[in-house]
């Protein structure tokens, strides 16, 4: 199946979002030796982290999958299993298909 290319773009611009997000907050985490202007307590950094770490992995993911690519292209040397239905979700929330003739 082929998705648009502005289906692909906007899940693109969400990953860089994220991506972006996680630079902002890695810093946040620490108890010690911080430097720098506190945003939000470690715990809530540590917990956010996290979350964004799961939804990223899922979006990559859905993102390659979008692209044509396979899973073990996208992830080689997965060691833990993903959410099948999660990606499942991001493709159907971003995917926007484009009808072709062979269909």
């Amino acid at each position: 199946m082929q998705y648009s290319k502005q289906s692909i773009q906007t899940l693109k611009e969400h990953i860089k979002q994220l991506s972006a997000s996680q630079k902002a907050i890695k810093p946040q985490r620490k108890e010690v030796h911080f430097d720098g202007k506190r945003t939000m307590p470690a715990w809530k950094a540590v917990q956010q982290h996290l979350i964004n770490r799961y939804d990223l992995r899922h979006l990559y993911i859905a993102y390659g999958i979008m692209r044509g690519r396979t899973i073990d292209q996208i992830e080689p040397k997965r060691k833990t299993k993903f959410d099948q239905s999660k990606v499942n979700q991001i493709i159907e929330s971003y995917g926007q298909a484009v009808r072709t003739d062979q269909e």
